[in-house]
């Protein structure tokens, strides 16, 4: 079939658009965002001498495709006269992907809101070259917007006073192109730097302390070369500083949703709050310019195995667990990956941002310096190869080590997988869990017997009552277990020390032995300022 001419003009033209999608959807399978970002603490318009930051709290809300914050800030003016701060809150985005499909989203948005500098001739090319022809001669676009520009970019800073909005006062925004920061970097084009700072006035009157609270939403940077990753960096401090240190900064995130990582230079302390929130507190903190934490999170699994991947973690406020017994046989657990979240990472390098596509991230090759779990016993979970003729599964030594009893994840994946399970002659009765709470606790969970399945619930005993009991002889409590597959909650008043729960009688099954799912804690951290200031955060 003979094809008429003036299709044949656009043959050339199909043929590269083809190409450049299919390239493009090959290399989309190594996950990247096109854009990696950095928020940071609010550092003041000039060097203000009188005028400090006492406390803070940095909370991670969430981190997927974007990275939500809510910072809550102690200000205190120790001058004789009222000031009128102006608080600069930055933000930074790198772009250093222009392919199409590769690219981050943020850029044809920027096309929407600045045409002139932003638009391209050919978008379905690698619009590196375009977009720097747009700047001609100029070292840098400078351009002041609005919230609602902002929010077209993805992007939000909200900032309130007991309750009452303050209005960004400036919204200043600055574009560049900058050399990649590392030497492997080298050579795979320069990086467009988009710098954000939004301003805002907080009036504080002499000797006043001024509580401040914010929100953050940003995109975060997605890459990993097989499952994604996430990463949030946050700097805290600026060119310009408040006066003395700060007293205390808390640092919170969901141990479901992300690791921290912090300095190795940084003494800390970690605490738990609630069920699952991590609390890492830095004291008496002189931040210099460029010092940073991160937030991280990496999808678990094998993508090879074509089954889900439960995470696990156990609590820091947890520790030295033991029991007077338990049933130390090894088991093959069929069509089930488990990983290990960790809870923080000490590292010295947390890079201001990632450049290369489709790359681990860099804090990952620090890995050997994650904070160990409390128990040796989290160590003893095999992940067996998916390839197997016999499928995936995993392996553990002991299922039913008592530090089982005690890890945290999803009800429904393998937190209920496993339990602590007696080994005792006879139905159970007077055996025993022994731990330590290093703080205060306000409720207890417990989920009875083997939680498995129906079958295994039915198979083994359950507890009918337990006494709880602190070994200092403050506290004792006979608590009774409700005979069925749901959480038993209890309002109680534990403060830190060790701890039995001892077997006083049990549901009888078709086994003796007597099993327990899951115990775990809330926690509150007692510091008098985090006390009075995170709930009313967390509202």
């Amino acid at each position: 079939m003979r094809l008429p001419s003036p299709f044949l003009r656009f043959l050339p033209l199909t043929f590269s658009l083809l190409l450049s999608l299919c390239a493009g959807l090959s290399l989309r399978a190594e996950h990247y965002s096109g854009v990696s970002s950095i928020a940071g603490l609010p550092f003041p318009e000039k060097d203000l001498p009188g005028v400090s930051l006492n406390h803070g709290i940095v909370e991670l809300r969430s981190l997927d495709t974007l990275a939500q914050y809510r910072l809550v800030l102690d200000f205190k003016n120790t001058t004789s006269e009222y000031q009128a701060t102006q608080m600069i809150t930055p933000m930074r985005f790198y772009f250093n992907e222009f392919r199409p499909d590769l690219r981050a989203p943020m850029l044809e948005r920027l096309a929407d809101v600045f045409p002139t500098d932003f638009q391209v001739g050919n978008p379905y090319s690698d619009t590196r070259a375009d977009l720097q022809a747009n700047f001609g001669k100029r070292l840098f676009i400078r351009k002041f917007v609005t919230t609602m520009d902002l929010a077209r970019l993805g992007i939000a800073c909200q900032a309130e006073i007991e309750g009452t909005p303050l209005s960004a006062k400036k919204i200043f925004l600055e574009f560049r192109w900058v050399e990649p920061v590392k030497a492997e970097w080298q050579g795979t084009g320069r990086v467009l730097c988009m710098e954000v700072r939004v301003q805002h006035e907080v009036l504080i009157k002499p000797g006043e302390n001024r509580k401040v609270e914010m929100r953050l939403k940003l995109p975060s940077l997605i890459t990993g070369k097989t499952l994604p990753q996430h990463y949030a960096p946050f700097e805290l401090a600026g060119p310009s500083r408040w006066d003395g240190n700060i007293s205390q900064l808390f640092l919170v995130n969901s141990i479901h949703e992300a690791t921290l990582a912090i300095p190795a230079s940084f003494s800390h302390q970690r605490f738990q709050e609630g069920l699952d929130n991590n609390v890492t507190l830095i004291e008496n903190l002189s931040p210099r310019n460029g010092d940073r934490i991160a937030f991280y999170n990496r999808s678990p699994g094998d993508p090879a195995c074509d089954i889900a991947t439960s995470q696990v973690s156990f609590p820091s406020a947890v520790r030295n667990i033991s029991a007077s017994s338990y049933l130390n046989r090894p088991k093959e657990f069929p069509n089930l990956q488990v990983e290990e979240r960790s809870t923080l990472l000490l590292t010295s390098e947390i890079p201001e941002y990632e450049h290369l596509s489709g790359f681990d991230l860099t804090l990952l090759s620090a890995e050997s310096q994650l904070s160990s779990l409390p128990n040796p016993a989290a160590q003893r979970i095999t992940s067996l190869p998916c390839n197997r003729p016999e499928g995936p599964a995993i392996s553990i030594d002991g299922y039913c080590h008592p530090v089982f009893a005690f890890d945290l994840g999803p009800e429904q994946g393998f937190q209920m997988q496993t339990a602590w399970c007696e080994d005792a002659a006879g139905p159970g009765k007077g055996e025993y869990l022994r731990f330590e709470l290093t703080q205060p606790a306000h409720a207890m969970h417990v989920h009875n017997g083997y939680q498995f399945s129906d079958e295994k619930y039915a198979a083994n005993n359950r507890l009918r009552t337990f006494t709880l009991k602190s070994e200092d002889g403050r506290f004792s409590k006979v608590l009774p277990v409700t005979d069925l597959r749901i959480l038993n909650l209890y309002d109680l008043d534990l403060q830190p020390g060790f701890y039995t729960l001892n077997i006083d009688g049990t549901y009888d099954g078709t086994s003796p032995t007597a099993c327990l799912s899951a115990v775990y804690f809330e926690f509150e951290v007692t510091e008098p300022w985090f006390r009075q200031h995170f709930r009313k955060a967390t509202k």
